[in-house]
């Protein structure tokens, strides 16, 4: 087997003797023979060597990305087409185009929200798909005694915005000594209207109804029932609530009562 030295030779032959495609190999500045075409290379420590960053010509020639083996040079902005990762500063985001060559950063959603185009037309936003919902049920009984008045119930209510649209059914367990009956309507925000009907499980199957300036007067017999009513409710421009309200049908000396556990489902539609 021939010596190191021996090789060192034999390619020192070769292109001491003109090799024309040795030489197109090793190039005038790659030659690395000198500091100034390169540094001598050692094999032990190649990319340690000073003359070896490859920051000019005379260090062996300028590489795409600068000083190509320090760490800062890799973090530099010498391609500007690319998009860096300092965009991106939280778990979800996403990168997108605000305008002509400009990237902006869009951060997560909430849960179930979907992305869609602002009502703009001019980006991305997250938005809520599907009906809105709320569930309200009543946790205690609640009276009244030689009254005809309607009260607004304590519980059985919930909360609408300005021009929104709800639909809603109110379970109601009603309860008297079988002579007052239960008469329901409801209070709404100003400007607010609805309609709604319903029916009562001692009623006959009668289906009664009323709107925002009416009520419903359902038959009871003595002890509890149940009363459904299906309402559409139409607000204004004034947020607020929509609130059952409910009373006597007439002044008998007994209680009339709305019980625990009715409740109230409501959907906003719009």
């Amino acid at each position: 087997m021939a010596s190191t030295a021996s090789f060192y030779s034999i390619i020192n032959d070769v292109y001491s003797s003109g090799s024309h495609a040795l030489k197109m190999v090793i190039s005038l500045v790659h030659t690395h023979a000198s500091a100034s075409s390169g540094g001598q290379l050692d094999w032990d420590n190649v990319w340690s060597d000073a003359v070896h960053t490859h920051g000019t010509d005379t260090e062996g020639g300028q590489l795409d990305h600068g000083l190509v083996f320090t760490a800062a040079s890799l973090l530099d902005d010498d391609h500007p087409q690319y998009v860096q990762e300092s965009i991106l500063t939280a778990q979800g985001d996403i990168p997108y185009a605000s305008g002509s060559a400009t990237w902006t950063r869009l951060g997560i959603g909430t849960a179930n929200q979907l992305l869609s185009v602002n009502a703009a037309g001019t980006g991305f936003t997250w938005s809520s798909v599907g009906l809105t919902g709320t569930v309200v049920r009543k946790g205690t009984n609640e009276s009244v005694t030689n009254s005809t008045a309607f009260q607004p119930d304590d519980e059985l209510k919930f909360s609408v915005a300005a021009n929104e649209i709800w639909g809603y059914t109110c379970y109601i367990i009603g309860s008297s000594n079988g002579i007052a009956d239960l008469r329901v309507g409801f209070t709404t925000p100003s400007g607010g209207s609805y309609r709604a009907v319903g029916v009562a499980s001692e009623d006959a199957g009668t289906t009664r109804s009323c709107t925002g300036t009416t009520f419903m007067t359902f038959t009871t017999s003595t002890g509890t029932q149940l009363v459904v009513v299906n309402g559409l409710f139409y607000n204004g421009t004034t947020a607020g609530s929509l609130t059952m309200q409910w009373t006597a049908g007439s002044i008998t000396g007994s209680p009339t009562s709305v019980l625990a556990n009715s409740s109230i489902v409501a959907t906003r539609i719009l």
